[in-house]
């Protein structure tokens, strides 16, 4: 709720994250395709997952820009690249392994050509900019997580290894 007592209705990543956690299933499966679908056509793209969809009059598109205020930008659009993991988790129990892949390799192609090999950085804009050939990528040049989260999702998501749970 809005602190005025309004439904939220702000279109962002964090509805995944009730249908990726890791223990038994929050919401039933018909909510979940249902929201799966929608936060994917707004906020889904082969570089990550918006922080805010761009239909929102207070999207950033960008992180480092005089337009919009640094600390402003990265809640309302930017990605989040470890967002991601959850993303393709989500997308491919949904039956869109395509878009998961598409996210999968827009990161694996930025590891080996563009950023710092073998790493991922903390952000990309939302969008490229029109002077650009490729999206900007932002914050931490090498974030852990996510690069954890790709790996996790490759290993957990793509190739079927868990990890045993004893207990």
């Amino acid at each position: 709720l809005m602190a005025d007592g309004t439904p939220d209705t702000t279109m962002r990543p964090n509805q995944m994250f009730v249908f990726t956690a890791p223990y038994t299933p929050l919401v039933p499966p018909q909510i979940e395709a249902t929201v799966t679908k929608k936060i994917a056509s707004e906020l889904f793209y082969e570089h990550g997952v918006l922080s805010l969809s761009p239909e929102d009059t207070c999207f950033h598109p960008f992180h480092m820009d005089w337009h919009y205020p640094k600390d402003d930008a990265y809640h309302q659009g930017i990605v989040w690249v470890w967002n991601s993991g959850p993303a393709k988790s989500l997308l491919i129990r949904q039956g869109r392994g395509d878009l998961a892949l598409e996210m999968m390799e827009y990161e694996a192609w930025f590891m080996r050509e563009h950023g710092m090999v073998g790493s991922l950085p903390e952000l990309f804009d939302a969008v490229k900019r029109p002077e650009n050939k490729f999206i900007n990528s932002s914050g931490t040049t090498s974030q852990a997580w996510s690069l954890a989260e790709f790996l996790r999702a490759t290993y957990q998501d793509f190739l079927g290894i868990r990890p045993v749970v004893y207990g």
